[in-house]
C-alpha cells in the first residue's frame, strides 16, 4: 500500500492544480466582461467617445482574458509577469497610449520624474485620458494582481512613490489635463496640471488660486498631501480650498466627494495623500474643485546673503515670523546652504515703498545680491521670476520633514550643526545640502477651519516646517547620502525634542520615504484614515498593490 502512496499523491497535487488553473482561470475568463460592465456603468450619454472603448474590449476579448489567464503559466516573477499581462490587455484597449520598453516614447516616459532616484523602468506607461479609462484599468489592475504607482506630474522625489521598475505599471495622468473655470469661480482642473496651468487660467479672468510655490509642480500630489501656498494666512492650504473631487474608487465606480456627498471622504483627501485618490489608496482622483479668489497683488523678491551673518539673518526671521501672526499679508522663506543664505519676501498688496516688517532684512549690510529683484507684481510673474533665478538641475534627492515652534536658539544650533554635517558629508561625496525654514502662523491653521477643516491635526499657533534636502549626482553615492539626510533628521529632531519644540506634524509634500506622515496628523485622524480605506476600498487594493507611498497599512 505504502509503496504506491506517491503516486497516489502525485494524481492528488496533479488534480490540485487543475483545479486550482481551473478557478484562477475563470476568475480572469471574463475579465473582458467585466471591463464591459465598467465601461456601461461610467458611460455619461450615448453619444460618449467611450462607446469606442467597448467596441475595442468586445473586439478583443479573446486575446484580453487569454493575456490575463497567462499569468498562470509562466517560470518568470509573478510580479513580472502580472505587469506583462496588464501591460499587454491596456494596449489591446489603448493601442496608442500604452508605451513599453520597445517604444520609442519610452525613454521620455521614464526620465519624466523630477528626481534621478525616481528614473525607474516601469514595465510600461500608460497614459489615461478619462475617469472611465482609469476605471477601466483599475480593473485591470484588480483582476490581474499587478503592482502599479500613479504619476500627476512626478515632483515627489521618494523612489516608488509615483514610479515603480519592471515589476509594476505606472500611470501617468498628464493627460488628464482639463481645465475650466465656471461661473461661481471654481477651477475644475484634471490631475495632469500644474499650479503653473492653473496661474495662467485663473488669472486670466482676474482670479488666483492657492496653490504651491512653483509652477511645474503637479497639483495632485500638491493637493492631497496638504500644499503650501503663498499667503497661507489668507487661504490656508491649498487643499482647503478644494471644494469637490471626482473619484475612481477601487471597484471602478466613479462618484464626488464633497460636503454632502461621501464628506468623510471629502475630510480625508484634505492631507491623506497616496493614500486618499490623489494617486491612490481608496481610489485615484481624476478631477479636482477648486475655489478661486480675486486676483492678488502682491509685492516680493527673494535676496542672497553672507553665511557668516547668519545668526542676525536668523534674528530677522524671527522678527518677520512673529509679525506674521498679527498681519495676514506677510509671507517668507529662508534656505540655507553651506554657501549662502536665500530669502523669500513676500507681501500680498502693492506698496511704493518696501512694507516696514521685512527692514532687519533690509538692514542687514551681508546682501550679496537679489536674484528676483524687489516688484509689484502677481503670482504668475512672481513664479515665473522665481524660476527664472533657479537653473534645471538633474539629480538624485532624499528629503525629509519636520515641524517646531518657533525659537532663535533652536535655529542658531540647528545652522551650526547643519554645517557640521555638510563639511563631514563634503569629504565623502559631493552632494548640495540645503534646508528651508517655512514660517506657518497659527491664522493659516485657522483659516483650514474656517473652510471645513483638513485631516492634518494642525495645532493652532505659529510654527515652523523644515524642509531638509541632499542632492547628489552617482547612484553610487546613495547609501551614504541616505545617511546624511538621516543625521540633518536626527539632528532637528533631537535639537527641538530637547528643547520641548517638537511638534508631532510631517509636511507630507516635504517628508521621506520612511516618516510616518499620517501618524503625525494624530490618533483620531489616523484612525479616520483606516476607517475611510476599509469603507471605500475594503478588498485593500491600493494599500497591497499600489508600489510604495505613504499608507495607512505601511509598517
Amino acid at each position: 500500500m505504502f509503496c504506491h502512496f506517491p503516486r497516489v499523491m502525485a494524481r492528488i497535487s496533479a488534480l490540485f492544480c487543475c483545479v486550482v488553473w481551473h478557478l484562477v482561470a475563470y476568475s480572469t475568463a471574463l475579465l473582458s466582461d467585466d471591463l464591459l460592465n465598467v465601461q456601461q456603468r461610467n458611460q455619461k450619454s450615448p453619444e460618449d467617445t467611450s462607446t469606442d472603448l467597448a467596441k475595442l474590449i468586445s473586439e478583443s476579448s479573446g486575446a484580453i482574458n487569454a493575456a490575463a489567464a497567462s499569468i498562470l503559466d509562466s517560470t518568470s516573477s509573478p510580479n513580472v509577469q502580472r505587469a506583462t499581462a496588464s501591460c499587454t490587455i491596456a494596449a489591446l484597449i489603448f493601442p496608442a497610449q500604452v508605451f513599453n520598453s520597445t517604444s520609442s516614447e519610452y525613454p521620455l516616459e521614464e526620465d519624466v520624474n523630477w528626481s534621478q532616484t525616481c528614473w525607474l523602468p516601469s514595465n510600461c506607461f500608460i497614459r489615461p485620458r478619462s475617469a472611465q479609462e482609469v476605471a477601466l484599468l483599475l480593473k485591470v489592475i484588480a483582476k490581474v494582481g499587478c503592482k502599479f504607482a500613479v504619476r500627476g506630474r512626478g515632483h515627489n522625489p521618494n523612489p516608488g512613490f509615483s514610479s515603480v521598475d519592471s515589476s509594476g505599471i505606472l500611470l501617468d495622468l498628464r493627460d488628464l489635463n482639463s481645465l475650466a473655470l465656471d461661473q461661481k469661480g471654481v477651477l475644475h482642473a484634471g490631475p495632469g496640471n500644474s499650479w503653473g496651468d492653473l496661474w495662467d487660467a485663473a488669472e486670466a479672468s482676474n482670479r488666483t488660486v492657492a496653490g504651491a510655490r512653483e509652477q511645474e509642480v503637479g497639483i495632485s500630489g500638491c493637493l492631497l498631501g496638504g500644499g503650501m501656498p503663498y499667503f497661507s494666512s489668507q487661504y490656508g492650504l491649498a487643499t482647503d480650498n478644494v471644494k469637490n473631487y471626482e473619484v475612481v474608487l477601487a471597484n471602478s465606480t466613479i462618484i464626488y466627494a464633497n460636503a454632502t456627498e461621501n464628506p468623510e471622504l471629502f475630510r480625508a483627501l484634505k492631507g491623506g495623500g497616496s493614500n486618499l485618490g490623489a494617486h491612490q489608496y481608496t481610489g485615484l482622483v481624476t478631477r479636482f474643485d477648486i475655489d478661486t479668489y480675486p486676483l492678488l497683488h502682491t509685492q516680493y523678491s527673494i535676496n542672497t546673503y553672507n553665511t557668516t551673518d547668519y545668526a542676525y539673518i536668523l534674528n530677522a526671521t524671527v522678527q518677520v515670523q512673529e509679525a506674521m501672526e498679527f498681519d495676514s499679508r506677510i509671507d517668507i522663506f529662508v534656505t540655507f546652504s553651506p554657501s549662502a543664505i536665500n530669502v523669500g519676501l513676500f507681501y500680498a498688496d502693492w506698496a511704493v515703498e518696501p512694507p516696514a516688517v521685512f527692514k532687519p532684512f533690509y538692514n542687514l549690510e551681508s546682501l550679496i545680491g537679489s536674484p528676483v529683484p524687489l516688484a509689484n507684481g502677481i503670482i504668475v510673474s512672481l513664479t515665473s521670476a522665481f524660476a527664472a533665478s533657479s537653473a534645471p538641475y538633474d539629480a538624485r534627492r532624499s528629503p525629509s520633514a519636520a515641524t517646531t515652534m518657533v525659537d532663535y536658539d533652536l535655529y542658531i544650533k540647528f545652522y551650526e550643526q547643519f554645517l557640521s554635517i555638510a563639511q563631514s558629508s563634503s569629504m565623502s561625496f559631493p552632494a548640495n545640502l540645503s534646508y528651508t525654514i517655512e514660517p506657518m502662523s497659527s491664522a493659516m491653521v485657522q483659516k483650514g477651519e474656517d473652510l471645513g477643516g483638513n485631516l492634518c491635526g494642525l495645532p493652532k499657533v505659529s510654527q515652523t516646517w523644515w524642509s531638509l534636502v541632499v542632492e547628489w549626482q552617482d547612484e553610487a553615492d546613495d547609501a551614504v547620502a541616505q545617511r546624511t539626510i538621516e543625521a540633518l533628521q536626527d539632528s532637528i529632531d533631537g535639537l527641538s525634542r530637547d528643547r520641548d519644540l517638537l511638534l508631532d506634524f510631517q509636511f507630507m509634500n516635504h517628508a521621506g520615504p520612511t516618516q510616518k506622515v499620517l501618524e503625525s496628523y494624530g490618533e483620531a485622524n489616523f484612525d479616520q484614515l483606516k476607517s475611510v480605506a476599509q469603507r471605500y476600498d475594503p478588498n485593500g487594493l491600493f494599500q497591497n498593490l499600489q508600489n510604495n507611498g505613504f499608507l495607512v497599512g505601511k509598517p
